[in-house]
């Protein structure tokens, strides 16, 4: 039932969620241990360990584990469905595969479990509940969306897809917006909307189509009023131009130009200019060649100085879909979970999966 659902995403609305698993892609670690029964599969072998810990060691014809060789695959199966890996334990069992001379360790889990584990990273437990079931929502939907039946994986664990600390992260606050919004999603069309989501708008979310060109071209930006009280709201960036050339592979640079602006005012294109050539980039491109944590977001201006640039901007992120800061602020407001997905998601509707 699973690999039809993938296969057909329209028809997901009238299965329950928590049939479904999500694949996260781990950080590469060295130690997998379990305090319980567990069995391991691998190469044609399956055996059963009581309380396993140890290194996982690498070679050009397979996986060490335990003394024995598991061939390019290793799947680690707790009885108690949770296991640690390197310095964190996680829920599920974990897929380990060689592919290239390079270890992707893969677990396989519950969307709902997941979402337990990925909302404290992305914002605090202590904000208003509303807040969090809207963010736990838009995270479900962004999950669902991006199941993807024939990669090794379907999201990562890191700021590329979502922020992901397994049991470490969980929290009861936390816990219970899971079970209040369970199997909810952002639908339009009876299709998965992706509930993208970043730190600050800035004062206005983005088109997804100018930051992914894959994206939906249904999904608008809006007008937010509500993030104006983010730390992250305004913020300056001065880099001297020899750190810049370092950054951006121009040797030289004298100015920056600006080509063209997205519909909500952020850096499209930028030329930068050099002492022998000049380039030019997507705006998403230039912030990521001098850093995401640097330039904060593509809504920005500057100034050039003799020997220093300086950025002024606003916001934290792509600037698409739900922002999160300005979502804190409508659930202060007294903005219900379902008030602030229809303001940031004014496309889609709240949905639940038909239970069987």
């Amino acid at each position: 039932m699973i690999r039809f659902l993938l296969l057909l995403p329209f028809l997901f609305y009238i299965f329950p969620l928590y049939a479904l698993d999500i694949r996260v892609k781990l950080p590469e670690e060295k130690i997998l241990s379990a305090r319980n029964e567990v069995v391991i599969k691998g190469a044609g072998k399956k055996e059963i360990f009581y309380s396993p810990s140890g290194n996982l060691w690498r070679k050009d014809n397979g996986l060490i584990y335990q003394g024995r060789n598991w061939g390019n695959a290793l799947e680690f199966i707790p009885k108690d469905k949770v296991f640690q890996w390197g310095k964190r334990k996680y829920r599920g069992l974990l897929r380990i595969y060689l592919r290239g001379g390079k270890v992707i360790p893969v677990n396989y889990l519950n969307v709902e479990d997941f979402l337990r584990g990925v909302i404290k990273g992305e914002i605090s437990p202590s904000w208003p509940r509303e807040t969090l079931k809207a963010q736990i929502v838009a995270a479900r939907s962004y999950a669902v969306y991006s199941l993807a039946g024939k990669r090794l994986f379907d999201v990562t664990a890191g700021t590329g897809d979502m922020v992901y600390g397994g049991i470490y992260w969980e929290d009861a606050r936390i816990d219970r917006a899971v079970k209040e919004t369970e199997g909810e999603i952002l639908l339009r069309e009876g299709k998965v909307v992706p509930g993208y989501f970043s730190a600050c708008a800035g004062g206005h979310t983005e088109w997804a189509s100018w930051v992914w060109e894959s994206a939906p071209k249904y999904f608008v930006g809006v007008s937010c009023p509500f993030c104006q009280d983010s730390p992250y709201y305004r913020w300056k960036l001065r880099i001297s131009k020899s750190t810049l050339s370092r950054y951006l592979g121009v040797e030289g640079i004298k100015n920056l130009k600006v080509l063209s602006f997205t519909p909500s005012g952020r850096v499209n294109e930028i030329k930068v200019e050099g002492s022998r050539e000049s380039k030019v980039y997507k705006g998403n491109t230039f912030r990521k060649m001098i850093g995401y944590s640097r330039l904060r977001s593509t809504l920005f201006t500057f100034k050039t100085g003799l020997f220093f640039i300086t950025f002024s901007g606003k916001g934290w992120g792509h600037g698409v879909g739900l922002c999160q800061w300005g979502a804190k602020k409508m659930g202060e407001m007294g903005y219900s979970y379902k008030e602030i997905l229809k303001f940031y998601y004014p496309f889609a509707k709240v949905s639940n999966y038909e239970k069987k």
